[in-house]
């Protein structure tokens, strides 16, 4: 090897040096739940994968039940079978189902089939208080840690006991301080490993013994140094936390002995651990209370990342600290931090961000990115920065070093490169494309020097991109022409514009430029033209496609690709995606409305499978031409600034990058088809009418009639970065197809008849390439019970011994209906003569007499007034002819009737007779019979004297709802017109009319007559 070439290297070796980056962030995209999806409260404390597919998250304010799209939270509230407290710091699940949960107030048992909470607040030995762990061990037998020490549930007496420290007892636990996340089962199922401030801890379940610092001096496992954080390892082993010396130790369970030790003390020397957890991938993750959380990657060389938050960066982990951990059978982590629920899939995600705005500063101004491309060599991404300076990255190593086109030789014009067009490789060389021509670079030969590698004439060719037809055949463009050049035989051949173009509005402006085997080479155009080279007859032929009459594009493609069956795709921002079908001479335009993601798109890349990758600014579209699908998503990056154009490139790997903003994300197209391990979706509740019926695992409800308006909520607990899905469901009668619910995570129905229905669900990728087996749950809409069939026979049978009865019933009062008939008549006949005597009194003749009399004295003394008792006497024989026929009538009119009456009188005895009337006029729409009070006056006056020195009183008043008529005493010796019946006739006929009996009452005072009002 030359010194030159030796140097060279070495140069090259310190710039990649320079420019490694592995204490950055690392490249992890978090998708976070948080208060805003329904989480209760972002301080996540717990997590619990129940048997019936649901997740149970425990917070400092309140217990979730998560199904993947919903979560339902558990309170306390007043009700004795609430959850006991709010802040629930450990979950366990027993063999019977049931959810147990530790908080600072007690420990609570949920029974899932009843719905309800059973507090454990005390012990023998007082209240339990900060129950920070709980476990259910391979026995059924559930352990906790609180305030008292370690508690073991006693069934047989429905309480907890407690395992505590005794100082006169060496082989009691040594410690009843146990840190949160410090009981662990022992791997082998011996006993109860414990974390306490005194050292590590051992439960012999045999022995029913401690083995801690007190007992086991010999063996460093047992320190009393303070240990915490257990968690579960592989090959029988666990992982602990000590916090003296900041290591975390591998410990073998079986044989009790230390036998890995990781130091964290460089990188977190504040570290005290709270919370250990190793995934599928033996990586470790740490959260320390030093908000430090440390991903260690402890089988190579303990390699450790730090992974931090950014308030700044949606798809940055949810918080610091983190108390529970969890993997799922697809591979997900979920953290549950104190910001919220963070889940991160490095084995399924179909994307990784390269995070390189956050490692070279020169790419975090707006527009810093101008292009993206890989060399097909080393793989290595040459990317197009401001300044006219160019990044080489190595994406395996994170390795970078920056390249200033300004340092570069002149030309043999003088001229240095003007603002790069493109990077494109020829052999082992990198052309950098600029306006002022081409410049070559490689790494033998790292000065930057003009590319003179055009055979003659075309030396001065200023080339815009290149595309490699084959190994040997190579496409080149510029602003007006093409040349194919066979890099073999040095042969150029050269394609322009036909001469039936000359009249074009628009000059012919080439950009981009898109070879593939056996395909057309084509290229973009202004306004919305394409460009195809046209082999046979030596010439370029342009395009022009059908905007469908859309507004005509502003400045043309951004971006080209062609398809394997040569079907032309194009960018254009603010227009959407267009097609060009060169067989059909058809164009195809999708925008938002037919399911593009963003109008504004400005890169598109055709993958391996013959998918579609689109980008505007941080929205994706996958477009599968196959199914005409597109699945659309908004990555979590570059929320606030569109300062920035996508850039999109296939790589040799099959992968599809995308820029945005100084970031590149590769996405994996192989992995957005990936499917779930076999799981169904779950149904989790049913709101009916308002009210919430949660389901645990049931396969049936059964409903009242009036609950026919639900609801049916469902989901399904997987990561929907990593699986992107949606659900389609149907209710049999209801539905006669499936129902797409899009991106809802319901199904709601209204007016239910009463029956038995069936309701499928099944969740299918939302790019259509796999579907769940279905899950299904049966709903009873219990009939009323008129509509039941045991109502129905009862009636019939009913009805039939109904029909009998009543045929005996007719036949048996055949013999009866002559006596009823001649009672009838007799009746009839009775209430005739009462009606009859009832009319005589109404015709008075005596009345009529003294009233004619008394009405001769008034002509010859007074004749205006014999006229007004006229006028009176008048009305009164009218209102009784008038209501000779009715039965009743209303008291307001027998009042105005009596008064005139009563008028009459007081004309023949003047102050000898004093009325005194005290009805309300509520009562005056109340009935009696016509003429009532006139025969109760009549009455009054016929038996008592009515004179000056002995008036008599009349009081018409009501009591009791009934009429009241009372006079005073002073009785006549002989009463001439008296037949002593009028009263009797008065009570039959009221007896007639009414249920209540009409009421005669004497003292030595008062005659009192009491009429039912009607």
């Amino acid at each position: 090897m030359s010194k030159n070439a030796f140097l060279t290297i070495l140069r090259f070796c310190c710039l990649l040096g320079a420019g490694h980056l592995a204490a950055q962030q690392p490249d992890m995209v978090f998708h976070n739940l948080t208060e805003k999806e329904g989480l209760s409260y972002n301080i996540v404390n717990a997590f619990l994968k129940d048997r019936d597919g649901f997740l149970w998250v425990g917070t400092y304010s309140g217990l979730n039940r998560f199904d993947g799209a919903h979560f339902f939270v558990f309170k306390q509230n007043n009700d004795s079978t609430s959850l006991v407290h709010n802040s629930v710091h450990a979950l366990c699940e027993d063999q019977s189902g049931n959810i147990w949960g530790g908080t600072d107030e007690g420990i609570f048992c949920y029974l899932k089939k009843q719905n309800r909470f059973i507090p454990y607040k005390k012990t023998a030995q007082g209240k339990i208080a900060g129950a920070h762990s709980i476990l259910c061990d391979r026995n059924g037998t559930v352990w906790a840690s609180g305030l008292p020490g370690l508690l073991r549930f006693d069934p047989a007496k429905n309480t907890f006991e407690v395992l505590h420290h005794v100082p006169s007892d060496s082989f009691s636990i040594s410690n009843n301080r146990i840190h949160k996340n410090g009981l662990l089962e022992d791997p082998a199922g011996r006993g109860i490993w414990i974390a306490t401030q005194a050292g590590l801890n051992f439960y012999d379940r045999q022995s029913r013994r401690f083995y801690n610092a007190r007992n086991q001096t010999g063996n460093p496992l047992y320190s009393a140094s303070p240990l915490s954080a257990l968690a579960p390892s592989s090959e029988g082993h666990f992982w602990a936390m000590e916090n003296t010396s900041k290591s975390i130790l591998r410990i073998d369970a079986r044989q009790q002995r230390i036998v890995q030790t990781v130091p964290t003390a460089q990188l977190a020397p504040n570290a005290y651990g709270a919370t250990l957890f190793e995934d599928s991938r033996h990586r470790l993750w740490l959260s320390s209370w030093s908000y430090e959380i440390l991903a260690i990657d402890y089988q190579q060389g303990n390699r450790i990342q730090k992974i931090k938050h950014s308030d700044t960066d949606e798809s940055s982990i949810a918080g610091d600290f983190f108390w529970a951990a969890r993997e799922d059978e697809e591979g997900t982590i979920w953290l549950g931090t104190v910001g919220g629920i963070s889940t991160y899939n490095p084995a399924h995600s179909f994307y990784k961000v390269h995070r390189l705005a956050e490692k070279i500063p020169e790419l975090r101004a707006n527009f810093a990115i101008r292009g993206l491309i890989e060399n097909p060599r080393d793989h290595s991404w040459w990317i197009i920065v401001v300044n006219n300076r160019v990044l080489h990255y190595f994406p395996q190593s994170e390795e970078y070093e920056l390249l200033d086109l300004k340092t570069a030789r002149p030309n043999a014009r003088g001229e240095r490169p003007a603002p790069l067009v493109s990077i494109q490789f020829l052999g082992d060389k990198t052309l950098f494309n600029t306006a002022a021509g081409s410049w070559q670079w490689s790494a033998k030969e790292p000065q930057i020097k003009a590319f003179t590698g055009l055979p003659a004439p075309w030396q001065d060719f200023r080339i815009r991109a290149l595309g490699y037809e084959t190994d040997s055949i190579c496409w080149l463009n510029g602003q007006t022409q093409v040349l194919r050049w066979n890099l073999n035989t040095q042969a150029i051949e050269s394609f322009a514009m036909g001469n039936d173009t000359a009249g074009m509005v628009y000059p012919t402006n080439l950009w981009g430029l898109v070879a593939k085997p056996g395909l057309d080479v084509w290229m973009h155009s202004m306004p919305y033209a394409i460009v195809r080279v046209d082999r046979r007859n030596k010439r370029l032929e342009r395009v022009l496609l059908d905007n469908h009459g859309r507004t005509k594009m502003l400045g043309g493609f951004s971006d080209i690709d062609v398809d394997a069956r040569g079907r032309v795709w194009m960018a254009c921002k603010g227009q959407g995606l267009y097609s060009y079908d060169p067989g059909r001479d058809s164009t195809t335009v999708w925008r938002e409305s037919d399911g593009l993601v963003f109008d504004h798109i400005m890169a598109t890349t055709v993958d391996p499978l013959g998918q579609l990758w689109t980008a505007g600014y941080n929205k994706i579209a996958v477009f599968n031409p196959k199914t005409q699908n597109f699945y659309n998503f908004t990555l979590p990056l570059s929320t606030s600034n569109y300062g920035y154009v996508n850039y999109s490139t296939l790589l040799h790997s099959g992968h599809v990058t995308t820029t945005i903003m100084g970031d590149v994300v590769e996405f994996f197209p192989d992995k957005i088809a990936t499917p779930p391990l076999t799981r169904q979706p779950v149904i989790s509740l049913l709101r009916i009418s308002g009210q919430d019926k949660i389901l645990n695992g049931e396969t049936s409800v059964l409903l009242e009639p009036d609950e026919n308006f639900i609801t049916i909520k469902f989901g399904m607990l997987t990561d929907q970065q990593a699986f992107p899905c949606e659900f389609d469901y149907r209710l049999d009668g209801v539905n006669d197809q499936w129902v797409s619910a899009g991106n809802s995570t319901e199904a709601v129905y209204t007016d239910l008849e009463p029956g038995t229905y069936a309701f499928h669900l099944i969740a299918k990728s939302k790019n259509k390439s796999w579907t769940t087996p279905e899950k299904t749950l049966t709903i009873v809409i219990r009939a009323p019970f008129y509509k039941t069939w045991w109502f129905r026979l009862l009636a019939l049978s009913s009805l039939a011994f109904g029909l009998y009865a009543l045929y005996r019933y007719r036949f048996t009062q055949k013999e009866r209906m002559m006596q009823l008939e001649s009672k009838a008549q007799a009746l009839e006949k009775e209430k005739a003569l009462v009606m009859y005597e009832h009319l005589k009194q109404h015709l008075n003749p005596h009345f009529l007499f003294n009233s004619l009399t008394s009405l001769g004295s008034l002509i010859r003394i007074d004749q205006a007034q014999a006229g007004d008792f006229l006028d009176k006497m008048s009305k009164v024989y009218r209102y009784i002819l008038k209501n000779r026929d009715n039965e009743a009538v209303p008291l307001g009119e027998e009042l105005k009737f009596v008064k005139l009456y009563i008028g009459l009188q007081q004309t023949r005895f003047e102050q000898g007779l004093v009325v005194n009337i005290s009805i309300d006029d509520e009562y005056f729409h109340r009935k009696v019979a016509p003429v009532t009070l006139q025969n109760l006056v009549e009455n009054a006056i016929k038996h008592n004297i009515a004179d000056v020195d002995t008036p008599l009183v009349i009081d018409l008043f009501i009591e009791d709802d009934y009429l009241t008529v009372r006079n005073n005493l002073h009785r006549k010796n002989f009463v001439e017109t008296s037949n002593k019946q009028g009263l009797a006739n008065m009570a039959s006929l009221y007896s007639y009319l009414s249920d209540r009996k009409m009421i005669v009452r004497e003292d030595e005072h008062f005659f009192v007559v009491k009429i039912p009002l009607i």
